[in-house]
């Protein structure tokens, strides 16, 4: 996303140079002038605002770090020297055992309370008015100033996404005036064009022109038009005529009358076998086989 905002903000900028440019036409600098440079310099302020958030953010992170890589220490000293005077207290875990950056600052907090109980006493004074008091004063300081700076970068964010939105209607406006007035082979449109990874699709192209992965330009006038996606779909939601449908099943029907008739021929038929009758010799007489055939050894 901090990369589109940047492509962004690198063709906010260009806009600029072109309605500056030495010998740039009158309608783009007036154009430019009265309904552009607002919104742009807008939206370009906003992401200033979110580089210097983050930038605040970050330095806030590596000092409270600092903090409690020093204060480690002194921490683990002062559990040790209230759990030999009051055993008997609570007394929060090491700062290397708490999980978040929150539980750290409550974890010193706490530890502070501890020993504000026994204010009074040498040993407690002595803490509470040496290094650790000192370096969990700063600690629990740079703590708020990182949730400071945290809430300060979502603003910042939250700011430059609502001046992104006209700033890019702006751009989009003056580009097309550049293109129509510059021609869209002309170096500055060229500038304004963003082809990849554009914070909002920009499919806009020249009539009769479509651009190729490989940058070739294609002449695509005499072609026939693209189908949207919601042609197709509804192109495959549509209903079948009645005719069609009657046509179809009659069609299915006499595939499946066919396909039995086929399964019924391929049963093997019983070979009929003729009653045996005792002839003349008292002999039976011999079996011809289906068809009438005599055996080779009868006709021989």
């Amino acid at each position: 996303m901090n990369a589109e905002f940047n492509k962004f903000r690198r063709v906010a900028l260009r806009c600029a140079e072109v309605a500056n440019e030495p010998g740039a036409p009158a309608v783009l600098v007036t154009v430019y002038a009265a309904s552009v440079a607002g919104p742009l310099q807008a939206y370009l302020a906003a992401e200033a605002g979110v580089e210097a958030a983050m930038n605040r953010l970050n330095r806030a992170e590596s000092q409270m770090n600092e903090r409690i890589e020093g204060i480690d220490q002194q921490f683990r000293v002062v559990r040790s020297a209230v759990t030999a005077v009051q055993p008997d207290l609570e007394v929060p875990v090491t700062l290397k055992m708490q999980r978040t950056d929150t539980d750290k600052r409550m974890a010193i907090e706490q530890l502070v309370a501890v020993v504000t109980t026994c204010a009074g006493q040498p040993w407690a004074d002595g803490l509470l008015q040496g290094e650790f008091g000192d370096m969990a004063e700063v600690a629990v300081a740079q703590f708020t100033e990182c949730a400071e700076a945290a809430n300060a970068l979502q603003k910042a964010r939250n700011d430059r996404l609502a001046a992104a939105e006209p700033a890019w209607e702006a751009y989009m406006r003056f580009k097309r005036l550049v293109r129509e007035t510059l021609k869209s082979t002309s170096r500055q449109y060229r500038r304004l064009h963003l082809r990849s990874g554009k914070p909002l699709e920009d499919d806009e192209e020249e009539p009769g022109k479509v651009e190729d992965p490989k940058t070739a330009t294609v002449d695509v006038k005499n072609a026939a038009p693209e189908r949207t996606v919601g042609a197709v779909l509804a192109e495959a939601e549509e209903e079948v005529a009645p005719a069609e449908v009657a046509e179809e099943a009659e069609e299915q029907e006499t595939a499946a009358q066919g396909t039995k008739a086929v399964r019924g021929q391929e049963k093997v038929a019983p070979v009929e076998v003729a009653a045996v009758t005792p002839g003349k010799s008292g002999k039976a007489p011999r079996r011809r086989r289906p068809g009438g055939e005599r055996p080779a050894s009868a006709r021989a």
